[in-house]
């Protein structure tokens, strides 16, 4: 069968009990007591002295708590449940249990954090920067700010456990469910082979369902052992957004040596990020950090130092991939801010200094098939960057500096760059991605993995349709669970479109290959492990860290609402190469949809909204214009199918608030930029 999206309205086993979470209200502290108010029969709590295993989740040698054991690191943090079978009741018997604690009040913050705060620090060096630096004939310095985000919206539907002849078996959407069964197993004392996670379609949106369902499942879970029912928890929307998965808070500063032609000669870039209360992917956030910030030119001596530091903050990890998106926006921001200083087109400027074919990143990683400088080209005359930059210049200098205007600002801003497909070099807790595919005397095709994120399946369908000749309508990806399904690692960084879609390939050449001198039913299983230190060092940080690129470019143009001074985006063009591609309309609305979210997020934050209104108490946001949106594709690349999520979250910031810098005349520097900190710089510009 074909898999399915998981729905827990439609699932309701018999004398299902609902379960509901019990937080702390205090960022730090210390619990002295529990006081649970009268449970009546049929009603059950838990707490971290009901945990029969393991009280946390472990990432790569990285844990957080399942439960709170004592001591309280965040406003949030899950201390007990309480579970029954009306939700009206179970909810009132939250509320009325009394947390006993004390706190002095301590609130371990990113800003001005101190020594003992940092938790990991990562270094990349290359050439000799500090001697560069004693004889630079210009120093550019910039600081950029990315803050932490949260969802927006969410899918996720909850999750169900229950017991069933001695095995655990789990309902919910995940993006990691062999991690999931794992962690559910250690939690509850019992073997793997005794949970069972149902593995289904489903939309990551913001990578939310990488780790937050293993929390949940964890829960309901040891609940369901407990009471000896089957136990359902659905977050409500408030819970979802508050503690589902977060951005880290990123500042980056950046000191640039210049020479007498504009050419960067050497960068020394200092980076913090907010890990929250407890770091999870610690190291290949910092490793991500500091590939992005390193950026995609030729420059000879870099030195980069990266934190990750901890706060009384929710964690912060995973949200659309694992920031190299923040290290992305600070070059390219850094590098439009160099050539306006010197008088260059920002877009002549990077042609001139960014590699052509071959590729290659500062970290030593080489794409052959790949020509950086052919692509920009191609999105400077498709938006007709040039002659609209000059005209926006001419206006720029022209007008009256020292006051906040009325009139009708525009700019344009140009950005390039790349993304990475999967983790950077590293066996994630151990796992290889596999797949299997069968072919059958009826000419039906089968695909046997445990990814099935809800765009992924349709190109696998179509890489096996087109290699093995059958109709669309005859591939069917199995519908199952850990029991039965292979372990093809976690949806996430674009692995189910780059990995796992090479391992279809490589499966389905192999039935091609046999399908005439072997008897039908065929079998072929695939798997991948990451190459190690002879493709990338993670200590050195030298190499090629990621399974491939997906390399792009993005030039927006802006203008500034007068009344409210909030940027508007008329006009953007995204031009993508992420190798082959097997469904260009999928791929284009799925940009399409980013697109739009990430630029609600880098003029919207928080709603904007119109003053009288605010005042009012009401939060009514403005009415906002789509932009007109181009997506180019470029399929040069034949040999690689490479993700595209993490793209607008990558490119367009820096496009942006470029061309936000071009029509105000100001340097905006901080992400996400709303009319409060633009009204705010332009008053003291």
């Amino acid at each position: 069968m074909e898999t399915e999206y998981f729905n827990i309205d439609t699932v309701s086993p018999k004398n299902v009990l609902t379960a509901s979470l019990i937080r702390s209200p205090l960022p730090t502290g210390t619990i002295k007591a529990i006081e649970f108010p009268p449970l009546p029969e049929g009603y059950f709590s838990l707490t971290y002295k009901d945990i029969p295993g393991e009280n946390f989740i472990r990432v790569a040698g990285e844990i957080m708590p399942i439960l709170c054991r004592e001591e309280i690191s965040y406003k949030g943090e899950i201390i007990a449940a309480i579970c029954g079978p009306d939700k009206s009741k179970v909810l009132s018997l939250c509320r009325s249990t009394k947390i006993s604690s004390e706190t002095n009040y301590t609130f371990k913050a990113f800003k001005g954090h101190s020594p003992d705060q940092i938790v990991k620090e990562k270094k990349f060096t290359k050439g000799n920067p500090d001697k560069i630096f004693e004889d630079a004939l210009s120093i550019v310095e910039g600081t950029y700010h990315t803050a932490a985000r949260k969802a927006r919206f969410t899918s996720y539907r909850g999750v169900i456990a229950r017991s069933a002849k001695g095995i655990l078996e789990i309902q919910t959407e995940t993006q990691w469910p062999f991690h999931l069964r794992n962690t559910v197993a250690a939690v509850c004392s019992l073997p793997a082979a005794r949970v069972k996670t149902a593995i289904g379609k489903f939309n990551p949106t913001y990578d939310e369902k990488l780790l937050i369902p293993t929390i949940y499942a964890s829960l309901a879970s040891l609940l369901s052992l407990k009471t000896g029912k089957p136990v359902r928890f659905v977050p409500d929307r408030e819970e979802m957004l508050d503690f589902s998965s977060r951005k880290p808070e990123v500042l980056i500063r950046r000191k640039s040596a210049v020479d007498e032609k504009g050419k960067i000669i050497a960068e020394m870039i200092d980076i913090e990020v907010n890990l929250g209360a407890y770091p999870l992917f610690s190291d290949e956030i910092l490793t991500q950090l500091i590939v992005g910030a390193a950026g995609s030119y030729s420059i000879p001596n870099l030195s980069i130092k990266c934190r990750g530091i901890t706060t009384s903050e929710p964690p912060m990890n995973v949200f659309n991939g694992l920031n190299l998106s923040s290290g992305v926006f600070s070059c390219e921001a850094h590098l439009s801010r160099i050539a306006e200083i010197n008088s260059c087109n920002p877009g002549d400027w990077r042609l001139k200094y960014l590699p052509g074919k071959p590729a290659y990143i500062p970290t030593g990683g080489i794409e052959k098939e790949f020509n950086g400088k052919e692509l920009l080209a191609r999105i400077i005359q498709a938006s007709d960057f040039n002659r609209k930059y000059s005209a926006y210049e001419v206006l720029r200098k022209h007008r009256k500096p020292g006051r906040v205007s009325r009139e009708l600002l525009r700019g344009i801003g140009i950005s390039f760059g790349f993304a990475g497909n999967g983790f950077s070099g590293r066996k994630e807790s151990g796992e290889s991605y596999t797949v299997a595919v069968n072919f059958d005397r009826d000419n039906k095709v089968t695909i046997r993995s445990s990814a099935n994120g809800s765009s992924s399946t349709t190109v696998w369908k179509e890489t096996a349709s087109s290699i093995l000749g059958v109709d669309a309508e005859s591939v069917k990806i199995l519908k199952g669970d850990t029991s039965t399904l292979l372990n093809s690692g976690p949806s996430f960084l674009g692995s189910d479109i780059s990995i796992v879609t090479s391992l279809v390939e490589k499966c389905c050449l192999a039935i091609k290959k046999q399908r005439f001198h072997k008897a039908l039913p065929i079998e072929v299983k695939r798997s991948y492990r990451s190459s190690g230190v002879k493709r990338w060092d993670p200590v050195k940080l030298k190499g090629m860290p990621f399974h491939s690129l997906s390399w792009g470019a993005v030039v927006a143009e802006v203008e500034i609402d007068p009344v409210f001074l909030r940027p508007i985006v008329r006009t953007l063009w995204m031009m993508v190469d992420s190798g082959r591609l097997y469904n260009k309309s999928i791929a284009v609305k799925s940009l399409e949809s980013s697109i739009l979210e990430t630029l609600e997020w880098i003029v919207t934050e928080d709603d904007v909204t119109s003053p009288s209104v605010t005042d009012t108490g009401f939060n009514t946001p403005l009415r906002r214009k789509l932009p007109d949106i181009s997506v180019i594709f470029s399929e040069k690349r034949k040999n690689i199918t490479g993700g595209i999520s993490q793209l607008p979250d990558t490119f367009i910031p820096a496009a942006v608030i470029s061309a936000v810098s071009q029509a105000t005349g100001i340097y905006p520097d901080s992400l996400p930029l709303t009319p409060h900190i633009l009204y705010k710089q332009m008053e003291g510009a």
